[in-house]
């Protein structure tokens, strides 16, 4: 049996922890470089240096504590700690409890925008012990400086410093040889000027992008599932270019949610047309090996800007999910329900969130493919469908006695489109047909589903 005393006191206190009665170096079983190698890591995770005071305070073993614990009592300890500070101190307990823990604590890395936290990322990639148990990286480019109107000062950044460091440690991701998850949040306003050109003083946040995206291109690692959240809709040559949509190759589960300076009333600009129609349209294009496809928009896309699907199809994908786009008969190359229907052998979970059907400038509301005829063509042809989902969050009430979730949409002129895709002020001729249409596709498809329960007994 053994006792220790290991009081920290941020990071003065990593020099003292080997001062009791047993040291760290020998609960860890490592030499001082080793230890250092593991504050790294745990710095690294939590991503700001002012953080690894979260060990102030005293962790006391009792000298009568067993230490010979069956390995899935010790496992189950772990596993139902309430938070990571709590993993991190178990690691100090003993070796077992380090090893345990550690591939707890140490599955999802979180990077932060910030200089500090590239900095421990590059140190725990340094550490194989560490870097193998990295499953998901996370990278979070929510500013620590809150804006108090949303907007952001690049002096509030990391600046191009912290873009240098975040580049250097995303270009050696590789290095995780278990990494399967990547995750790419940044930060969900726009703050590019208003123009109808590509910025020519980008901001902080929209060259972070771009540089990050051409670290991931420079050594592409091998991915199963990546989340690209708030992505600035400006075109770019990267897109095209066959190392970054190696990335794409592999991928089993992708979602991208893009936003857009477009305000009610403002034309669609080229910059946005030129991004959904040449790089998204790519890169869906080099993403044959997916199941599950989430595109998000915080802008109606189907006629202007429109994503042409022309030469995208998936042939293992099981679940898509849309959000904010417009079905649009007249273009065929972007028609999302032709789209759809080309996976009409796979695709058993479809949602439509915030969707509309688009009649173009068709006069006096008569649209050439309304929701009930969508919601039939559906019904008929889509034969492994069993769930599906539609959701209209749009914040103006309905009028004359329209469902929300049926939206349509159609041009005002020959520059806005769709001021937004939400229910219009006047009901769709032949929109009576819709409720009904969606209801007899929903009971079919609960049909599907109790055969397919009972096929399972």
């Amino acid at each position: 049996m053994w006792a220790c005393v290991a009081r920290f006191e941020g990071a003065a206190g990593l020099a003292r922890a080997g001062e009791g009665e047993r040291g760290m170096d020998d609960i860890k079983g490592g030499g001082k470089d080793k230890e250092q190698r593991g504050w790294f890591a745990n710095h690294a995770i939590l991503g700001g240096a002012s953080e690894l005071d979260f060990l102030s305070g005293a962790l006391l073993l009792p000298s009568t504590m067993t230490v010979d614990l069956p390995l899935e009592i010790l496992q189950v300890i772990a596993a139902n700690s309430e938070d990571r500070n709590t993993l991190l101190s178990l690691r100090l307990v003993s070796k077992t409890f380090d090893s345990i823990a550690s591939q707890l604590v140490f599955q999802v890395l979180i990077v932060r925008d910030s200089v500090e936290s590239a900095e421990a990322v590059a140190s725990l990639l340094a550490c194989e012990s560490i870097a193998s148990l990295v499953r998901e990286v996370a990278f979070e480019g929510t500013p620590r400086v809150r804006p108090r109107y949303g907007w952001i000062d690049d002096s509030a950044t990391s600046g191009g410093a912290g873009r240098i460091a975040l580049a250097r440690a995303f270009s050696g991701l590789v290095k995780l040889p278990k990494l399967s998850h990547l995750r790419l949040e940044f930060w969900s306003h726009w703050q590019e000027a208003y123009t109808n050109e590509v910025p020519e003083e980008p901001t902080h946040f929209l060259q972070l992008q771009f540089r990050l995206f051409e670290a991931l291109a420079a050594v592409p690692p091998s991915l199963v599932l990546l989340t690209l959240r708030n992505v600035l809709g400006v075109p770019n040559e990267m897109y095209q270019q066959e190392t970054f949509l190696t990335v794409f190759h592999g991928l089993q589960i992708l979602e991208i949610s893009v936003i857009y300076d477009y305000g009610e009333g403002y034309y669609v600009q080229d910059p946005i047309k030129a991004f959904w129609a040449e790089d998204m349209s790519n890169i869906l294009a080099n993403a044959r090996s997916l199941t599950t496809l989430v595109l998000r928009s915080d802008h109606p896309v189907g006629h202007e800007p429109a994503l042409s699907f022309r030469d995208t199809h998936l042939p293992k994908l099981q679940s898509l999910t849309i959000q904010r786009f417009c079905l649009v008969p007249m273009i065929p190359d972007a028609d999302v329900l032709a789209f759809i229907l080309r996976h009409a052998s796979t695709l058993a979970f479809l949602e439509l969130r915030d969707c509309s059907v688009d009649g173009g400038m068709e006069p006096d509301f008569i649209y050439p493919r309304p929701w009930h005829a969508v919601f039939t063509v559906l019904k008929d042809e889509m034969h492994c469908l069993c769930e599906f989902v539609l959701e209209n969050t749009c914040k103006r009430e309905p009028t004359d006695g329209q469902d929300r979730r049926f939206a349509y949409t159609r041009l005002e002129n020959s520059y806005a489109v769709y001021t937004d895709a939400e229910v219009g002020d006047h009901p769709a001729v032949g929109n009576d047909q819709d409720l009904p249409a969606l209801e007899r596709l929903l009971a079919v498809l609960e049909e599907r589903r109790n055969a397919d329960k009972e096929y399972r007994k």
